[in-house]
Formats: C-alpha cells, structure tokens, sequence
C-alpha cells in the first residue's frame, strides 16, 4: 500500500510540471506497455546483465524476461536510461529524450562515441527491437524516449527491484551531444563534489544522487574504470586506502596495471544480479567497485547516513530509489510539438510542417521539411498554389508515406519526384475546371457589359490575366535566402 501510495504522488507531480502521465497511449497504443514487458522480461532472460545496461541507457540519456541465464542484459537495460537523461544543459539539448540512441549520421557525431558510453553502453538492440514491435502495432505513436523509460522499470522489477508508474508523453530530440555526455554524465573518477554539482545542475540532490547510485546494485564495470584505485589512486603509486586492501587484492588478478582493459566486474559482488541494498552494505564495508560510488562513505556525512539507511532498510531504499528515478525521468523532456516520434530510434526523421504564406499575395500552402543536423535543422521548404484541390492534401501524405532510400535529403528530392508526376493529373484537372469557371464568368460579364463597361472592363483583365497565368504556369525551382543561421532554402513552385 505504501508504494501504491508514493506511485500516486509521484504521477501527479510529474504530470502537473512536465505535462507527463502514464496513461498517454491508452488508447493510441493500449499495447505498448505490454509490448515494452514482453521483450524486455526475453531480453533479461537471454542476459541478467541487461537490466542495468538499460537503466544505465535512460540515465545517460536524461542527463545531457526472468533474470536467469547471463547475468549482464538486466544491467544494460537499467543503464540506459540513466544515461539518456544526464546529456543535456542547454535549451537546444534537452533531457531525456532518446539522443543517446542516435547513430552517427552525416555532421551528426552519436553520443555513444563519448567517453562514458564508448564501448559500455549496450542495450541498444533491446531498444531496436521495442520500437520495432511498437512500429507494427501503432505506427509513429510511442517515442524512443518513452521505451527507454517503460524498459529501465520493467528490468529493475524483474531484476527484484521496485516497481513504479512511467509517467508517459516525451518525444524524440532530433540531434545528440557528445560534448554534453562527456562533460555531463558522472563518471567513475568524479570527485564527489562533481557528481553532485551535475546532478544539482538536473534539478536533482543528494537523496536523489545517493538512492540512483543505488542502481549498481546490478551490473558491471571494466578494469579501466578502476584501475587507478587498485595501484595509482593519487599519483604516489599507492592504492586507495579507503579500498578494503583484501577486496583490492582479489582484483587486482584479474585487472593488472596494463592489458585486461574489458576485464568484467560484478558492481556488487554479494547478489550481481539482484537490485537490493547490498550495494549499500559493500560501501560500509569499503568494498565499493569504483571511486565515484566509494566517495558516498567518505566524503560526505550526509551521505554517509543515507548510505547507512538504505543499508539497514530496503524497503526506504526501493521507495526513494523509485521516487529519484520518475524526477530523473521528468529532466526537461520534449513534449508537445517539440522534437519528434522517430521510426527508427537510431535515425532521426524528415519532419514535414505546413506553413502559412508568407511570400506571396495570394492563398498557397507552405510545406517545410527538415532534415535532422548535429548543428541544427535545415529547411527543406515547397510551396504550391493549387490549394484549392481537395485531393492535394491527400496526394502529400500518400507520396510521404511512400518508402524510399538513400540519406535524407535524398529521401526528400525522390518523393518530391513521385509527387510531381501525380500533381501533374491534378493540375491538369484543376486547370480543366478553372477554364470552366472562366467561361462562365466571362458570359457573365458580357451581360453586364452592357450597363457597365469601364467596370466590366477592369474585371475582364483581370480574369484574363488569371488564366494566361494558369496557362503558362511552369515548374520553377530556385534558391533563395531569408535569413538566419539555417537560411539555405529550396523553393519548388508548381
């Protein structure tokens, strides 16, 4: 009942300040949790590990099924998500928002590429495999950012973790960082202060700092994350005494002072593969894996007696843990008509967005592409003056809808192609009807000629000159610049 309890207030707070709430896709997607479980709780079952891989994912990225067989796909799967949302400082760069997804594409450098995710951060065909499950069942409707959170609560519950509600409604960022997950996400040889400066700098503090460090209760480190602890902690070729020398014996077989770099160790060496308190018992017992979790016993008495509790109580551990994770989950995420819902959680789409006229003195629509760029958007704008069909609407989406390959613009310039030849029967159809309409005009005018003719005449030219204009109208295509930093546009006039 005391979960129910704290899951409640926990959605509400969320709900009110981000504009998030768990029941988003209950009727565009009422699957998709199922979905997310489904594949996750296969996932975990083929590797333990993933859990914390995808957790660590969303953690990672909001700052810049049974748990049997391999113990590392639970820890994946957790990890994930912490390092979706510890990326972003910047109103361009956001939270959590799946950029940590993204492959390096064109100008665009992958935020897997920095120094805490380089050959660490895993899970990502996990989070292939959602979305693409996702893909067939509602089509554009749950965002990456979305799965990252859904899967890292799903991998803690089946690694024994708690369980709480995901508040739901993040859309995907177009770009990603690599300097924001170098310089953002806490890494292992972080002072404390450091750490705690980058988590103060996510609206988070330190309960929220000592209870998500708690996510090491699951999953592994490399040699080279600790290497410096075990021989060289302060530059006097010494060990870190705050290390339990017996402990730093035991690893220093496996991690020597050169080669054995990818070297795997349990975080938690007592239950790898179960998120409890042991974690926090190994710190007290100066058994911490890596300096950046060892320094919340040494460094801080604040901490230190959060450290202490969460020790003697894992039910307050679970609590907190859940309530630090939703707050880390709500870092400024894109909502509403920010960002976007990616098909492929590696690539970020074309976006198309209808515009009013701002060119021309009569009614038009204004459709701006853009494709996505490590420096920003640029636009890819069309303009057509036969709004007046009713079938242009339909033809747009149909032509955007069409599948193609290539790179993005290239995408663009082919169904710009397709939409040529099937705009081509449409003119000919509306210019069909205008001359129509022209005729009759035209005899109208005729009639009333004959009371008014300087009236009449003015009207005459100025139907005539609409219909020289329909019929010499010709594709124009031509570059123009309006401004800004992203001013390079194309303009194709039918």
């Amino acid at each position: 009942m005391a979960m129910s309890v704290l899951n409640k207030a926990i959605y509400i707070k969320a709900s009110y300040y981000s504009y998030l709430y768990p029941q988003v896709y209950d009727r565009s997607c009422p699957k998709a949790k199922e979905i997310v479980k489904s594949i996750v709780a296969k996932a975990v079952a083929r590797e333990a590990r993933m859990a914390a891989s995808l957790l660590r994912l969303h953690f990672h990225d909001c700052f810049v099924k049974a748990v049997a067989r391999e113990a590392r796909m639970a820890a994946s799967l957790l990890r994930l998500h912490f390092h979706d949302c510890f990326v972003k400082l910047t109103k361009k760069h956001m939270g959590c928002d799946a950029s940590l997804l993204l492959d390096s594409s064109g100008t665009l450098i992958s935020e897997k590429l920095s120094n805490t995710n380089r050959n660490s951060a895993r899970g990502f065909e996990v989070i292939d495999e959602i979305k693409s499950a996702l893909e067939k069942e509602c089509p554009q409707t749950v965002s990456c950012a979305d799965i990252l959170a859904l899967a890292a609560r799903d991998s803690t519950v089946l690694a024994g973790g708690p369980i709480w509600e995901v508040p739901l409604g993040r859309r995907d960022s177009r770009d990603a960082s690599l300097s924001g997950s170098n310089n953002n996400i806490p890494a292992p040889n972080n002072t404390f202060n450091t750490i705690l400066t980058k988590f103060k700098l996510k609206g988070l503090d330190l309960v929220d700092f000592v209870a998500l460090s708690g996510g090491h209760t699951i999953g592994n480190a490399r040699c080279t994350s600790f290497r410096q602890r075990l021989y060289n902690q302060s530059g006097n070729n010494l060990p870190d005494y705050t290390l339990d020398q017996s402990y730093a014996a035991q690893l220093r077989t496996r991690c020597p002072q050169s080669g054995g770099d990818q070297n795997l160790f349990f975080l938690d060496f007592v239950l790898p593969t179960k998120f409890d308190n042991n974690y926090f018992k190994n710190l007290l017992a100066s058994k911490g894996l890596l300096n950046s979790d060892q320094v919340l016993v040494t460094k801080n008495p604040a901490s230190l007696e959060l450290v202490k509790l969460y020790a003697e109580n894992n039910e307050i551990f679970f609590e907190h843990f859940a309530k630090s994770i939703v707050k880390m989950g709500n870092i400024s995420p894109l909502t509403g008509y920010k960002g976007e819902i990616r098909k492929n959680c590696r690539f970020g789409g074309i976006t198309a967005q209808c515009k009013e006229n701002q060119f021309l003195d009569h009614s038009l629509n204004h459709f701006e592409f853009a494709v996505t760029q490590s420096q920003g958007r640029k636009p890819f704008r069309f303009i057509n003056v036969i709004d007046e069909s009713d079938k242009f609407l339909q033809i747009v989406a149909s032509v955007w809808r069409a599948q193609v390959h290539g790179y993005a613009m290239y995408q663009v310039w082919q169904k710009l192609n397709m939409y040529k030849e099937l705009l081509k029967q449409v003119v000919q159809g509306d210019i069909g009807d205008k001359l129509v309409s022209i005729q009759c005009s035209l005899s109208i005018q005729q009639d009333v000629a004959l009371m008014e003719i300087e009236d009449t005449m003015l009207q005459l030219n100025k139907w005539l000159a609409i219909q020289e204009k329909i019929l010499k109208q010709k594709s124009k295509a031509y570059w123009i610049t309006t401004g800004g930093g992203n001013n390079r546009c194309f303009f194709s006039t039918v």
